[in-house]
């Protein structure tokens, strides 16, 4: 019987080593599943946002009544409402406050400096939010953002 000893010692110290050993992995799986999916998230955040940023270029550089104008419109309506499964709250709540404020009655009269203010202010507040989710809002502030954010105006709007 005391020969047994030893070698249930070893069985048991086996065992307890092969538990410890599967649940530091089962841990580290899930450790990694989450940080992969985190990841991924990010990448299709970061594509969601550059996909509006183009999408609001695109219509603003288009003839309206063409169709161009309707596929450009189109593309930013789709690019618009995925913010809504990927964006950050305080990005889509730039982006919400951008959108109705430019693509809701009454609409911004771009020849009016005050309508051109307030576009850009919006426009500067969606830069700023993505900037953020992104981890790159470093040293600068709202004024270099906003005497640099170049905005386009919506088709056949001029400057005054």
């Amino acid at each position: 019987m005391s020969a047994l000893i030893p070698v249930l010692g070893s069985i048991t110290a086996a065992v307890i080593a092969a538990v410890v050993t599967a649940i530091v992995g089962i841990f580290s799986y899930r450790n990694q599943k989450v940080a992969d999916r985190q990841s991924e998230l990010r990448k299709e955040q970061r594509e969601a946002y550059a996909d509006y940023i183009k999408s609001y270029f695109d219509w603003s550089v288009t003839e309206e009544g063409t169709a161009e104008d309707d596929k450009v419109r189109n593309n930013y309506m789709q690019a618009y409402f995925k913010l809504f499964t990927l964006a950050s709250d305080s990005f889509l709540k730039a982006a919400m406050s951008f959108h109705s404020y430019v693509w809701s009655p009454p609409y911004p009269d771009f020849s009016n400096s005050e309508d051109r203010d307030r576009v850009n202010e919006l426009w500067t507040n969606v830069i700023i939010e993505m900037r953020k989710d992104a981890h790159l809002m470093q040293q600068l502030t709202r004024g270099d953002l906003d005497k640099n954010v170049f905005l386009l105006h919506p088709p056949g709007v001029t400057e005054t």
